[in-house]
């Protein structure tokens, strides 16, 4: 997990009109948020991203608006794993 964390963005909600649903989901910069994809490129270990056709894609921008916004392409799931979950295990586990 830690090999495939992102330190310093975040994947944020922020306001646009010009859409649907009068939002968009965001990378941004962030220097207090670490994150994880969803999804790996398990060759090169890079995020990965796909909308309806299914068809890999190196950002999340470039996916429809749909799945952009209705999907969690990023998040900090792994998180309480590794700072709880995972010492204990190591610890009952030497």
């Amino acid at each position: 997990f830690n090999k495939s964390k992102i330190v310093g963005y975040n994947f944020i909600t922020v306001p646009d009109p010009s859409t649907p649903k009068g939002k968009d989901r965001v990378l941004v910069e962030d220097k207090n948020s670490t994150i994880w994809a969803r999804f790996y490129d398990i060759d090169t270990n890079e995020p990965f991203f796909s909308g309806r056709d299914s068809q890999p894609k190196k950002t999340v921008k470039e996916i429809e608006y749909e799945r952009r916004v209705g999907y969690a392409w990023y998040g900090t799931w792994p998180a309480h794993l590794i700072e709880k979950k995972y010492p204990k295990w190591l610890a009952a586990n030497k």
